[in-house]
């Protein structure tokens, strides 16, 4: 289920979030951790804090972005050497050098996932024509 983070969707409308200027960065997430598992809460989750850090396997920023109309486009994502237990999804957010202020815009498990790391590069080609990979 690919869904919008409704504080990060409230900060694109009010143009706080700028997709293409901004340092937007992609998180693969572990969400079964049998400890602190993470299940994305739409509603209340605002910062990349509210993902555990055991839930948070790897980031890395996107490039290539662009807007085509209401569509969001970027490269596809390579995360390098990646090690850790299984991914289920990966949020997307705008990084402002701190996790804790840093908000969600939205969370992406359709397409290449699960991803297992394996001490290699993990790519996640965006689902979307042309790269997209959201719609606003």
């Amino acid at each position: 289920m690919n869904s919008f983070y409704a504080k990060g969707q409230e900060r694109l409308g009010t143009a706080q979030i700028d997709l293409v200027n901004d340092n937007i960065v992609a998180i693969l997430v572990h969400t079964n951790d049998a400890q602190f598992p993470y299940l994305p809460n739409f509603e209340t989750n605002e910062f990349i804090s509210d993902i555990p850090a055991v839930g948070r396997i790897a980031m890395a920023s996107l490039v290539q972005k662009q807007m085509v109309g209401p569509q969001f486009t970027a490269s596809d994502i390579r995360f390098p050497t990646v090690i850790g237990p299984h991914c289920e999804g990966v949020a997307i957010a705008k990084y402002t050098g701190a996790i804790e202020t840093s908000p969600l815009i939205c969370w992406i498990d359709q397409g290449d996932f699960p991803a297992i790391p394996n001490g290699e590069d993990i790519e996640i080609r965006w689902s979307g024509a042309e790269n997209e990979l959201f719609t606003i």
